[in-house]
């Protein structure tokens, strides 16, 4: 039999839509898909809303089309030189920062990479591939702790006897032992903490990465916990750390309260919550703990995250010379 392919009806070719804000919200979507923080989410979103405000800034149309080589050279010095934070914003200070710091921009240049090999991914064209831009050189500014003097006096400003201080006394301790983000912390719930065995467990979709992680917690840090739940049980709220009407704590009231505590024990360094993470993973190595065990206990993919705490004060690095120079061998 012959068949007639004149006859044959064609398939019409579907054609892609091209259009930016659809595919932000695509590859928003992909990325909920995979269980991603909703921390991260919302990093994404803002780091290409800087993409997107880049084309209107230009006069570009916010098409995958302008996602060129040339275009993307010409982002990298927007963001360094052009982009005012809160442009779009009337209740914005009038006094707007005029040009991202270099590290803040290299954050935004990653995750628009990212966004970029999504669309190679969904068969946007290789080409794509020639717009994703080199790093930033950057600087990284010393990583700034608190001395255990400087925790002793921060700790003792801290007036235990009415609920929001006390509450914040838990946290501070709970940030300290656990290492964690203070927004991993603010959306543990009671179940995340295993009282009985001393467990604090961080599910995937409240990390930043999306790794879940088991961490153990002192006796100390269970008997304050315990103590905090007997005053909340009454709110019948299933999150662990409460204001004092019975609401999730939100992150910037406790960084407001950090500040104040520092600022009566005289201590002159920026004191933020993200401080008690630095702090107790560069004195857990400085008092001998290993880089794997940190690694699991903060939740990096790769012991390269890990390097920024390895530059150990002079008490730690003469500590350590001191008990293994070679000097110590020789007999005189």
């Amino acid at each position: 039999m012959q068949i007639n392919h004149r006859k044959l009806p064609r398939l019409k070719k579907i054609k892609k839509n091209t259009d930016l804000e659809y595919l932000i919200e695509e590859f928003i979507i992909d990325k909920k898909v995979r269980n991603v923080s909703q921390n991260t989410l919302a990093k994404y979103k803002n780091n290409l809303k800087v993409l997107t405000e880049f084309l209107d800034v230009t006069n570009l149309p916010r098409d995958v089309s302008e996602l060129t080589m040339t275009n993307m050279k010409a982002f990298i010095i927007y963001m360094l030189e052009s982009h005012t934070h809160g442009r779009n914003n009337p209740f914005a200070s009038k006094n707007k920062k005029v040009g991202l710091s270099p590290s803040y921009a290299d954050d935004v240049r990653k995750n628009v990479n990212n966004f970029i090999d999504f669309l190679v991914s969904k068969h946007y064209g290789e080409e794509l591939k020639l717009a994703k831009m080199r790093s930033i050189k950057y600087t990284e500014n010393d990583i700034e702790i608190l001395s255990i003097d400087e925790l002793n006096k921060l700790f003792c400003e801290v007036d235990r006897s009415n609920f929001p201080d006390f509450r914040n006394y838990v946290l501070m301790t709970f940030l300290l032992d656990s290492m964690c983000r203070i927004n991993e912390a603010l959306t543990a719930k009671l179940h995340s903490v295993d009282t009985q065995n001393g467990f604090f467990t961080i599910r995937a979709g409240n990390s930043k990465n999306a790794l879940p992680r088991v961490i153990p917690l002192q006796e100390r840090t269970i008997h304050l916990i315990k103590k905090m739940n007997k005053l909340t049980a009454t709110f019948q709220s299933d999150h662990l750390f409460l204001t004092d009407y019975g609401t999730p704590l939100p992150p910037e009231h406790f960084r407001k309260q950090l500040k104040r505590y520092a600022l009566r024990s005289g201590i002159k360094k920026n004191v933020y919550p993200h401080l008690f993470r630095h702090t107790a993973a560069t004195h857990f190595l400085e008092n001998g703990g290993d880089t794997r065990h940190l690694q699991m206990i903060l939740g990096h993919k790769d012991l390269r995250m890990i390097e920024k705490y390895t530059h150990l004060t002079s008490k730690g690095i003469a500590k350590n010379i001191s008990e293994y120079t070679a000097v110590n061998k020789i007999k005189f």
